[in-house]
Parts: C-alpha cells; sequence; structure tokens
C-alpha cells in the first residue's frame, strides 16, 4: 500500500509544483502581451550576448518594459499571479543550463525545474517543433512553484 501510495503522491507533488496553474496563467498573459507588442524585439535583444536569455520579470520586478508593453501591464501579471521570476529564452539544452550557471540570485528550486525541464521534455541542443520558451516561478505563501509555456 505505501509503495503504491508514495508513487501517486510523487506524482500529484510533482504536478502541483511544476505544473503551477497560476503560472501558466501568467505566462500566457505574458506571451499574449508579447505577441501584441514586439515579440521580435525580444528575440533579438535575448541572442545579443551569450546568454540567449531575457528576465521578464526578475525578483518581483518588471524589466524591458519597451518590448513588454508598459508598466501596469507587466505590474498587473506580476501582482494578479504572485510571479517572483519569469524568463524568455530559446528552446536549447545549452542556453537553459546557461540561466542555471550564470544566475546566482536563483533558488535551488528553480535550478531543480530547470533540470527537470530539460528531462521532461527532453531538450536537447538541436531544434525541435519549439523555439523558445517561458520559464515561470511563482511564490505563494513562501512556496515555489513553477510552470512553464513553449512557444514556436
Amino acid at each position: 500500500l505505501y509503495a503504491s501510495f508514495n508513487k501517486i503522491y510523487s506524482s500529484y507533488k510533482t504536478r502541483n509544483n511544476y505544473y503551477n496553474i497560476d503560472g501558466i496563467y501568467a505566462t500566457k498573459e505574458m506571451t499574449k502581451n508579447l505577441f501584441k507588442t514586439n515579440f521580435n524585439a525580444l528575440v533579438e535583444k535575448s541572442t545579443e550576448n551569450d546568454n540567449h536569455y531575457k528576465y521578464l520579470i526578475e525578483n518581483k520586478s518588471c524589466k524591458e518594459i519597451e518590448i513588454v508593453g508598459n508598466q501596469e501591464i507587466c505590474a498587473m501579471i506580476k501582482d494578479l499571479y504572485n510571479v517572483n521570476n519569469m524568463i524568455f529564452t530559446e528552446y536549447d539544452k545549452n542556453d537553459i543550463n546557461a540561466i542555471k550557471e550564470k544566475e546566482t540570485g536563483l533558488n535551488k528550486t528553480f535550478k531543480e525545474y530547470l533540470d527537470y525541464v530539460i528531462t521532461y521534455y527532453n531538450i536537447t541542443n538541436s531544434k525541435t517543433k519549439y523555439n523558445y520558451i517561458i520559464l515561470t516561478e511563482t511564490k505563494e505563501n513562501g512556496t515555489y512553484y513553477y510552470s512553464n509555456l513553449r512557444i514556436r
């Protein structure tokens, strides 16, 4: 009984922590807004340097406002869904690993989530049917939750 229950509980915990509904809605709203404003500018900015990623929201602060649209939209998304971090990057294993290695301010659970995303979606160094991914971290009552949205 314990073995069966433990498998079910582990699956539930993973789904609850890594497929957070608030994070999914926040990411979808941000993506919709990016397509309305200037998605191509975000792609260009994210590939300007070797990192190939950009924070849209970092430590509860809106970034890239000239691309996201305006402060009010970003603030609404951030506050309504309790977004702590939101990162836009290419759908590439090296780029996701670069976030993990270069961003010292990310907590341990976000780095574990990045490993999970790479493994779960079997992300490689070659382009697949997706070109970009937005990774979102929300925080509620001291607990971090994660979600992502893959973009073609």
